[in-house]
């Protein structure tokens, strides 16, 4: 108990006793194991999903020159920009990732990303009171 709260500690040296069970592990496969969760974006694991993204030409080099993750492909357009495209087991979690790069990346797909970036930016307006008509809006 920490606080009065019931969380847990789970630290090795803190095992006092330890108690074998009948049932038993099949190890996986490492190399479907890893092929699986190499889609993954953290820790989040799931079917898999198209993640496209345009980075402006202002950044464009700056994304090139990370390896964002194992499964990504890069086209670099006409005008700079640069079209980022990865399967991602649960783009739900790139979210920080993507608020980092601001104005200088759009969420071309999957509709249900871009629609969130698109709810939070509006938001985001809200929250610092752009001006309309003169007036300052809040909330």
């Amino acid at each position: 108990h920490a606080g009065g709260t019931s969380e847990m500690s789970l630290k090795l040296d803190r095992i006092q006793s330890v108690e074998p069970l009948a049932e038993s592990f099949d190890m996986p496969n490492i190399k479907n194991l890893l092929a699986f969760i190499e889609r993954a974006w953290g820790v989040w694991i799931g079917e898999g999903t198209q993640v496209t993204l345009r980075f402006s030409y202002r950044v464009a080099d700056r994304v090139r020159e990370t390896r964002w993750h194992p499964d990504e492909r890069l086209e670099v357009q006409q005008d700079g920009s640069l079209i980022w495209e990865a399967e991602i087991s649960e783009p739900q979690e790139m979210v920080p990732w993507i608020r980092s790069w601001g104005a200088e990346v759009e969420v071309l797909a999957p509709d249900e990303l871009r629609n969130s970036i698109i709810a939070e930016a509006e938001a985001v307006n809200r929250l610092y009171g752009r001006k309309q008509n003169g007036k300052r809006r809040f909330f």
